[in-house]
């Protein structure tokens, strides 16, 4: 632990009142809260990223690593027009029949064609750096290293 760590501990640690440090029931902590998504939304999600990467072979899928959930977090501090792009896509996208259309290096234009392309690479990216992922690959350390950051 660096030294700044330990003194910026022994700053605040007065500051803490006893209602702070509340004791919080393992009811409350169960559920996970949601960031940006709806019930409704992030189970659509749910089954979405379940499509694109499904559990096979010892491998965990999207379900397993918690992608939706992560996106929820993720999309939460993401700009107002990608939080847009998701809020229309996942009303107006109820399966992947989009991603049978052959791939180009043009953008499309739709909002469901463009929400379906960037839903395949972000649950990809959730997916394979979680820890459930790395974990079943037996590898040390991170994935792709994308969206999970090393702590020192």
């Amino acid at each position: 632990m660096k030294r700044r760590h330990v003194l910026q501990a022994l700053v605040a640690a007065p500051a803490l009142s006893a209602q702070d440090l509340a004791v919080v029931t393992p009811d409350s902590v169960a559920k996970p809260r949601l960031h940006f998504f709806t019930e409704k939304e992030i189970e659509n999600l749910r089954q979405l990223a379940d499509q694109i990467i499904p559990s096979l072979g010892g491998k965990p899928g999207a379900k397993e690593a918690n992608a939706a959930e992560f996106l929820d977090f993720y999309i939460s501090r993401c700009s107002k027009e990608d939080q847009q792009l998701y809020r229309q896509g996942l009303a107006s996208v109820s399966s992947l029949e989009l991603l049978d259309k052959p791939w180009t290096y043009q953008e499309p234009t739709d909002i469901p064609s463009r929400f379906v392309r960037r839903l395949k690479e972000d649950v990809l990216r959730a997916t394979f750096n979680s820890q459930q992922w790395i974990a079943s690959s037996g590898r040390r350390g991170g994935g792709t290293n994308y969206y999970w950051n090393p702590v020192d």
